[in-house]
């Protein structure tokens, strides 16, 4: 906002006494329009919104994070160790046999958690755990991301955090229908961290060769049954 002088109408800022252009003495009456305290109202209006916009941007990713962090609790039932002998004598039984031979075998769930808690090490888990239901399966594992650093009042070996995935087979291929890291569902190329780290446990199981030969596998409560055809 200015202040016309009457003598010479140079445009003062407000606050001056004598104008900058002739010298006069300016008069402090004058009333200001409407129209002139508008730009001052729409800067302040934008001002205002750009705070809350950040104070929103700044929410969402402390919310992010911290669902990405947010630990989900995977229960497991381990078994004895035979357990894990019988996972790896049938998964070696379904990768043998002569061309043109159809193969089965059931895995109990308890039989399978006792064999990822084995290998569980292989993806960098403390504790990696199936569930079998009918049609699906979903598998959870707890683990620390390794810091270079120490951040004081963090665990001293990392970051806790956890990971899921969900799925199911359709002829024999497996569809899987979500990824997530705590309570925060992975898109795009994060899918891979998943991925990755259940590829380095599982891998040591199943090879592509035995996945390629896969026919049908049925997912009920507790036990899985997979076909497999040379």
């Amino acid at each position: 906002m200015k202040i016309t002088c009457t003598k010479c109408g140079h445009q003062n800022e407000l606050g001056r006494v004598f104008c900058t252009g002739c010298g006069k003495k300016l008069d402090l009456t004058q009333k200001t329009s409407v129209e002139e305290l508008k730009p001052n109202a729409v800067f302040g209006f934008v001002k205002w919104g750009a705070k809350i916009a950040m104070i929103v941007v700044l929410a969402a990713v402390i919310l992010g994070v911290s669902l990405a962090f947010w630990s989900v609790p995977a229960s497991t039932q381990v078994g004895e160790n035979r357990g894990i002998q019988r996972v790896e004598q049938k998964a070696k039984a379904l990768g043998g046999g002569a061309s043109g031979v159809s193969l089965q075998a059931s895995f109990p769930e308890r039989d399978l958690n006792t064999w990822l808690d084995a290998n569980k090490a292989l993806g960098g888990y403390d504790l990696l755990a199936i569930r079998l239901l009918d049609d699906r399966f979903v598998i959870k594992g707890r683990g620390l991301i390794r810091l270079p650093f120490t951040v004081p009042g963090l665990n001293s070996d990392g970051i806790p955090y956890s990971m899921g995935m969900s799925g199911r087979f359709v002829k024999g291929r497996l569809q899987v229908t979500s990824r997530v890291m705590g309570h925060l569902p992975l898109f795009g190329s994060l899918k891979g961290i998943v991925d990755s780290r259940l590829n380095a446990v599982l891998g040591s199981l199943v090879d592509e060769r035995l996945w390629s030969t896969i026919q049908e596998v049925l997912l009920t409560d507790g036990q899985v049954q997979v076909t497999v055809q040379k």
